[in-house]
């Protein structure tokens, strides 16, 4: 679990933990090595920025290069996404994950309430993502 992993300092909804690279990378490679359906990793703080990232080389080789745009804007939207997942809190409970299923890619964000964080992973599209967000959760908590 995060918690186990030492390098997670405070932090609150406006002012981003302060986490290690070291803890960041480990995170992501651990939850990269949990399905070969996963095909990419990136954590993201509070407000939006990259912490670090893992990815498979299949992937690397199917998507040689990604957009400019989108690497600048992956952290915005993963921090939009999870604030509006938070404005129905209220009715639903708390978010576990946002999944969007499209024809060539899964994107899962998968909040990291007790932390402030995003995990945001691309999912083969053929992946049961309940059963990966399970594992994922065995691993870095709710």
């Amino acid at each position: 679990m995060v918690d186990e992993i030492s390098g997670i300092q405070g932090g609150s909804r406006s002012t981003p933990l302060a986490i290690k690279k070291e803890t960041a990378q480990k995170i992501c490679k651990d939850v990269l090595s949990l399905d070969d359906n996963i095909m990419l990793v990136r954590l993201f703080d509070s407000i939006g920025n990259a912490l670090a990232s893992a990815e498979r080389k299949v992937f690397l080789q199917q998507w040689p290069a990604s957009s400019p745009s989108a690497e600048a804007n992956a952290g915005p939207w993963a921090v939009i996404v999870g604030g509006i997942s938070k404005q129905v809190e209220q009715f639903f409970g708390a978010a576990k994950s946002v999944v969007i299923s499209y024809t060539r890619m899964t994107i899962m964000l998968a909040p990291l309430a007790s932390h402030n964080l995003y995990l945001v992973l691309l999912l083969r599209p053929s992946a049961n993502a309940s059963y990966i967000l399970e594992k994922v959760r065995d691993v870095v908590g709710p």
